[in-house]
């Protein structure tokens, strides 16, 4: 191995659903509440110059041009009618359609088929939402509340060049530039967990069992929980 990679990728299960508005480990993008179409991005006006190199790209292959006079009858007549905003509402929609999981017998358990869940997967839920403690972070239908938390999980890697040997991930405070976000990173979602290994921002875990064996342990050791 060459290199590794500073941070593990998200996975992007249900990010079709409009309550996933912040993006990445850090939630370095995020859309702007009440204008629809704007986010905040780190890239800022660098982005425009990228969109314009991927539209001409786009443009200038016939096979694309016809794809996209397909996909958007009237507004795509021309080569030059084709931006990368046509380009990014594709993916966009692509994503949110063949990345949808809605209908596991969880989902079914919540529209009220209480018979669609084992015995033993109802006895775990009990056990997710209650003693276990799960629910804190892991709240809602996607099982994450969007938020950041420092749960002391573990720094392999080359990090992203914080720290006095630069090797370390200050997480969300290099959005912020506050001090008490640091090591904070966003609440993954569970949803088809199980399907997204490794588990944690650098990917310090191969399997769910040593997250839910060894971090515990990890978390009552340093004495650091979330928020």
């Amino acid at each position: 191995m060459h290199e590794r990679v500073p941070r593990n990728a998200p996975p992007v299960f249900n990010l079709g659903a409009s309550e996933f508005h912040r993006m990445f480990h850090d939630g370095r993008v995020e859309d702007i509440p009440g204008n629809p179409g704007s986010f905040i991005s780190p890239a800022a006006n660098n982005l425009t110059l990228v969109w314009e190199i991927l539209e001409t790209k786009l443009q200038a292959i016939p096979a694309y041009v016809t794809l996209f006079q397909n996909a958007y009858p009237g507004g795509v007549v021309a080569a030059q009618d084709l931006t990368y905003v046509h380009a990014a509402n594709a993916i966009a929609a692509f994503e949110a359609e063949a990345w949808r999981f809605d209908n596991s017998p969880f989902d079914q358990y919540l529209r009220g088929d209480h018979q669609a869940m084992s015995v033993s997967a109802q006895r775990g839920m009990r056990l997710f939402y209650g003693k276990a403690g799960c629910s804190g972070c892991h709240a809602g239908v996607f099982q994450t509340d969007h938020e950041f938390h420092a749960i002391a999980m573990p720094q392999i890697g080359p990090g992203k060049g914080d720290g006095t040997d630069g090797r370390e991930d200050f997480g969300r405070e290099r959005v912020t530039g506050s001090v008490a976000e640091r090591y904070r990173f966003r609440t993954p979602t569970l949803r088809n967990i199980a399907l997204t290994a490794p588990y944690g921002h650098a990917g310090a875990y191969n399997s769910l069992a040593a997250v839910v064996r060894v971090l515990p342990n990890k978390l009552a050791r340093t004495g650091k929980v979330g928020g």
